[in-house]
């Protein structure tokens, strides 16, 4: 049973919140305004990155991570140079199931790990990412959370 739940943690949860904060923290714009409403609510968010090799030929690109009922938690990035792929990040999320956010945002964020939550698009400086999983054999989701700072605001 600890073997399943440090395979939840590592590959569920500890991967995809790496996966998340890479890119955040390298967010140009939010291509989503969270403060207007949107059926798929907290638990997908879309935005822009500015190019990170010689190949892309100095143009942004969009992804766009999702987490569904059914348990996937996908990310997909859009450019014009290629075709929208679609990444399986988990198999076994539940945030959207349980009503857990993906992504919360904030205006400020103290020493003490507590938030100031944002009341506007142009306040938001950092975002809590939020990755709840649940291994089959169990009941009891685990979760972790990160706050990501947003190294290149331009909104």
């Amino acid at each position: 049973k600890q073997a399943g739940k440090n395979n939840i943690m590592t590959n569920d949860i500890g991967i995809p919140l790496d996966v998340l904060d890479r890119h955040l923290s390298q967010t140009t714009k939010i291509e989503w305004d969270p403060f207007l409403p949107d059926p798929e609510g907290p638990y997908a968010f879309k935005f822009s990155i500015p190019p990170t090799n010689p190949e892309d030929a100095g143009e942004e690109y969009t992804v766009f991570f999702r987490a569904k009922t059914d348990g996937t938690l996908e990310m997909s990035r859009e450019d014009g140079n290629r075709p929208r792929n679609v990444l399986i990040l988990s198999k076994n999320n539940v945030n959207a199931k349980l009503g857990i956010p993906l992504i919360e945002y904030y205006s400020s964020v103290g020493l003490d790990g507590k938030g100031v939550p944002a009341q506007s698009l142009s306040e938001i400086t950092c975002a809590k990412i939020t990755i709840a999983a649940k291994s089959p054999d169990s009941d009891t989701p685990l979760t972790s959370s990160r706050f990501v700072k947003f190294q290149n605001k331009k909104w």
